[in-house]
């Protein structure tokens, strides 16, 4: 028993290490780790009722939680249990989701959807032809919708590109006649934006445009609103 508890020892001990390599945080320096910080890792790897570790700034000391901050930061790294079972090194993969999300939570999960998600979908081999070609359309679909509404709230019109498009030589996809009615639907959905940007005549404001200086914030308003459409161009 006592050569037991000295493996799971070293075990902790090498998970611990491991959090703290796959820890990823904008102002992050390998000075900042203190005791604290791993006791508190050490307490989520041994206690398999606590589900979610995160580990951010506060007031510029590196902080361990098991749950999450009350107070906003600017990033955290997050640590989320699938299940109550004992985190090995060897299952740690298949037991634990992590990931950072900043402070602009929208933006960083729009992000995920678009460049780890989606792709993986896509090259999911399983599914039939016709099932994945569905799915991916309504996903692209969902997407667009998704970056229309979130960069709208900033005042700007972005059109959504898919990541596929970046990744795919237009040689090969040319020839899948599915892709490219696909794109279709987006390249339908981005000509309806355009239109609604360039009808938009109206500034978000209780003023009237009385001086200069009002038109002048105008043509600032429809300048930066027309950068994430004419960017892409």
């Amino acid at each position: 028993m006592e050569s037991t508890g000295t493996d799971r020892g070293s075990e902790i001990a090498g998970l611990v290490e491991y959090v703290k390599k796959i820890t990823f945080l904008y102002s992050l320096d390998h000075r900042d780790w203190n005791a604290k910080v791993i006791n508190v890792i050490r307490i989520w790897l041994i206690n398999s009722k606590e589900l979610v570790l995160t580990i951010f700034y506060d007031c510029d000391v590196l902080t361990g939680c098991l749950g999450f901050p009350v107070a906003s930061v600017i990033d955290l790294c997050y640590f989320i249990r699938t299940s109550k079972e004992i985190i090995s090194i060897h299952s740690f993969h298949d037991m634990v989701n992590f990931g950072t999300v900043q402070d602009d939570v929208d933006g960083c999960l729009l992000k995920i959807l678009e460049l780890i998600y989606a792709p993986i979908f896509r090259n999911f081999m399983e599914w039939g032809d016709n099932v994945k070609q569905r799915f991916c359309t309504s996903l692209d679909k969902f997407l667009g919708i998704l970056t229309a509404i979130y960069f709208k709230m900033s005042g700007m019109t972005v059109l959504y590109v898919p990541y596929v498009v970046k990744e795919i030589a237009k040689e090969i996809s040319s020839y899948d006649r599915e892709f490219v009615k696909n794109l279709e639907c987006i390249a339908v959905s981005w000509a309806t934006l355009i239109r609604i940007l360039l009808n938009d005549k109206t500034l978000t404001s209780p003023n009237e445009y009385i001086s200069v200086g009002d038109e002048f914030e105008f043509w600032l308003y429809r300048c930066k609103s027309s950068w994430g459409a004419a960017k892409w161009f």
